[in-house]
């Protein structure tokens, strides 16, 4: 029975030094950011690794390879309302980001499956529901912290509605 007793007090003693830990900042702290383009809401969740003296695109994420765009969870954007991506259409809902770097284009996925922790080996097609090529700039600074940001948004790159006289396109009514 003493036995016991001392496990029993040794366990309660270990559980509440764990429990004493000073928590710190995350080395990948997440971030929400919401916007509204036109009228169509959008919601973007994803955590922000830093370089932290480190060489990322090319070596910790490599180039010609899979990455979830972001660090712990996928990267998760919502749209309030079916939006264009490129040219291809993308309803209204949640969707992951993954993204695939290289030194001249990154190609960027709209993928259906939310759940996923950390990048699949493999896209899988039917899986992908839109996909844009961009190319990558050259900054002239350093930027310590992986970030999204939405702005200067042209308002034709918004897909063509009318709502009374306004009008949201590059085109004339």
């Amino acid at each position: 029975m003493r036995v016991i007793l001392y496990v029993l007090l040794a366990c309660l003693s270990l559980m509440s030094s764990v429990n004493a830990q000073i928590n710190g900042p995350r080395l990948s702290p997440s971030e929400k950011i919401e916007t509204t383009i036109g009228m169509v809401e959008v919601e973007l969740i994803y955590s922000r690794p830093s370089m932290r003296n480190r060489k990322i695109f090319g070596a910790l994420v490599p180039f010609n390879e899979i990455w979830r765009t972001g660090a712990n969870l996928n990267t998760k954007i919502t749209f309030s309302e079916d939006v264009r991506v490129g040219n291809q259409s993308l309803a209204a809902g949640s969707y992951s980001i993954f993204s695939i770097p290289s030194q001249t284009s990154w190609e960027i996925y709209f993928h259906k499956e939310l759940n996923d922790y950390g990048a699949p080996k493999s896209l899988i097609s039917e899986n992908i529901l839109a996909t844009l090529i961009v190319k990558p700039m050259m900054l002239s600074d350093q930027v310590e912290t992986f970030g999204f940001s939405f702005n200067e948004i042209p308002t034709y790159s918004i897909k063509k509605k009318i709502w009374g006289k306004f009008h949201l396109s590059n085109e004339k009514v």
